[in-house]
């Protein structure tokens, strides 16, 4: 469906007799049910064009003095790049398990024009599902455990302070990498914010979150905690080299989506990162639990099995090939937790261990915050994170019978009252988007922005991105991952997701920029060409701000229907 600006006014005519007060949420959904609708703010200004009087490609750029040597990287569009810069020393042989070391100064001239290493990690499964692999356009990269690096955007080498973005790279605590969706590069982002961006990859899975604490203690003590120590490390490095960048190291903003927004939570409440970062936002990545100490011993019992190791011979964790470990705690997931519902395989998987120590409670613990109370939180989700017609179209068709059948095995004898409460306040809805909100509700992101309100009087933002990609005629919906290109500015780079277009690329020049005027104000709302006026989150009305193809603020807009999802009664 598509309207001109005639047809979308005649639209907006025709709804003035509506009560505005009492209907304005169905007004407001039914303007994101409309995919092509013009936007109805003033437009941007055009978007701010590279530098053409620099040459399109400069290698190499000019050295800079770090704390460890001298390196050098390129210049494009007039963005100063480099790639793969090593932040520690590798943790792989005799140092696997161990927290990283900082990297002894070096002499001569290290280049920096490649993405480094991947954490060695199992294989991608979303290969096989077409529909998914060509929306990701995943780039894999190479793998090797000496993979500690980080990549650097900046418009100048001068000493102007801009502020600092550090991304953290989503797949959960066990997959993934800083460069393996096209959205990530950070040039553009870089030089339209007039921002420092970084991006940063660390151990994963289980050479990050291995707990052998509890059998081989004296020899590795943090194991279970490495890949959130390896983080650490390299925002020391960001606080110690950053300046030599052009950025400020008092004004560093974490920014990540779905695990790199977990890693972001868990970072928020771990003592050794206090003072590495100030703002945080945090995309898809609201997670109240992490590992505990007795089912992370279960499967690092259960592992030591398979590869028939004993505490006598604990030296052979070092030789075993990096494919045959990972491929054993593969075995192990499997074992635990087949035929076992989500929330229990979920507990077997590498992640984060709460030690008392390096982690010392849950992400939404209310006193541990306290240790973040100063840093203003950006949280939010999509609208259809885990709508399953993404992988499988043929899902996207399915009537109210089956989305019935669907959902009876989660929601019990429940699931007619939850479908209704969703009917009713999304009427327009088809049965497949009524299925993607009921499996995606807004839960974890309201309880997290709750905690964090009430741990300290750093302000909290929420938003709700809306957006559907123009492609597969709609079938994806906002699902997980949907708002990447608009946030780095990347939309004709990630074409893939958003189909490329002027429209999508005049929402990511907002939401790219609300996103940098968070990072170097701490208001979302403070910029020029940014989402409209953007109010502050409170538990009692819990304002939000919903993107679409256009963008409002409104209280808490699927509270009803969430309360009914959750078995609490709305306010």
């Amino acid at each position: 469906m598509s309207l001109n600006s005639r047809e979308c006014q005649t639209l907006v005519t025709s709804l003035k007799g509506f009560d505005m007060d009492a209907s304005r949420r169905s007004f407001n959904k039914l303007l994101a049910l409309i995919p092509t609708l013009p936007y109805l703010w003033p437009r941007a200004a055009q978007a701010k064009a590279y530098d053409s009087g620099k040459p399109l490609l400069t290698v190499p750029g000019p050295t800079i003095e770090t704390t460890d040597g001298k390196i050098s990287g390129y210049i494009r569009n007039g963005v100063h790049t480099f790639k793969g810069i090593p932040y520690a020393s590798s943790p792989a042989e005799g140092n696997r398990f161990k927290p990283a070391q900082r990297l002894k100064p070096r002499t001569g001239i290290r280049p920096s024009l490649a993405y480094g290493a991947v954490c060695p990690q199992a294989k991608r499964g979303d290969w096989k599902y077409e529909n998914i692999a060509f929306l990701f356009d995943w780039d894999d990269g190479y793998q090797d455990e000496n993979c500690l690096s980080l990549n650097i955007w900046t418009p100048s080498i001068d000493q102007n302070k801009r502020p600092v973005m550090v991304w953290i790279h989503g797949g959960y605590f066990e997959a993934g990498s800083s460069h393996e969706l096209p959205s990530y590069d950070g040039e553009r982002l870089s030089h339209r914010g007039d921002a420092v961006v970084v991006s940063v990859n660390h151990r994963l899975g289980i050479l990050g979150y291995l707990n052998l604490a509890g059998v081989f203690e004296e020899d590795y003590p943090s194991s279970a905690n490495v890949g959130m120590l390896d983080l650490i490390l390299a925002l020391e490095w960001i606080r110690d080299n950053i300046a030599q960048f052009g950025g400020d190291p008092g004004n560093i903003t974490l920014f990540g989506q779905s695990g790199g927004g977990y890693k972001i939570s868990t970072l928020m409440i771990m003592p050794k990162a206090k003072g590495l970062f100030h703002k945080a936002i945090v995309q898809s990545g609201s997670k109240p639990t992490l590992g505990t100490a007795e089912d992370s011993l279960q499967a690092t019992e259960l592992l030591l099995r398979e590869l028939n190791i004993t505490k006598e011979s604990a030296s052979k964790l070092h030789d075993i090939p990096t494919d045959s470990l990972i491929e054993a705690g593969v075995a192990v997931q499997k074992k635990i937790s087949d035929g076992k519902p989500w929330e229990y395989k979920d507990r077997f998987r590498w992640q984060p261990v709460v030690d008392g120590r390096d982690v010392p409670a849950l992400p939404f613990d209310t006193n541990a915050l306290a240790l973040s109370s100063h840093i203003p939180l950006l949280v939010g989700s999509t609208m259809h994170e885990w709508n399953p017609s993404v992988g499988d179209h043929s899902l996207a068709a399915i009537d109210m019978t089956q989305l019935h059948a669907y959902l009876q095995p989660r929601l019990g004898e429940r699931t007619s009252t939850v479908i209704e409460a969703y009917r009713q306040e999304n009427p327009l809805a088809p049965p497949i988007e009524l299925l993607s909100l009921i499996v995606s509700p807004r839960t974890h992101v309201i309880s997290h922005a709750e905690a964090k309100f009430r741990s300290g009087e750093a302000p909290v933002y929420v938003y709700w991105f809306g957006w559907r990609p123009p492609l597969f005629e709609g079938k994806p919906l906002a699902f997980h991952g949907v708002d990447l290109p608009f946030v780095f500015d990347n939309t004709d780079r990630a074409a893939s997701i958003t189909g490329g277009g002027s429209e999508a690329l005049e929402l990511a020049s907002r939401v790219s920029a609300s996103w940098v005027a968070f990072a170097r104000h701490g208001d979302p709302g403070r910029a020029e060409a940014a989402l409209p006026p953007w109010e502050r989150f409170t538990p009692t009305r819990g304002q939000t701000m919903v993107i679409g193809n256009n963008a409002w603020m409104e209280d808490d807009p699927d509270r009803k229907e969430r309360y009914v999802l959750e078995g609490r009664q709305s306010n």
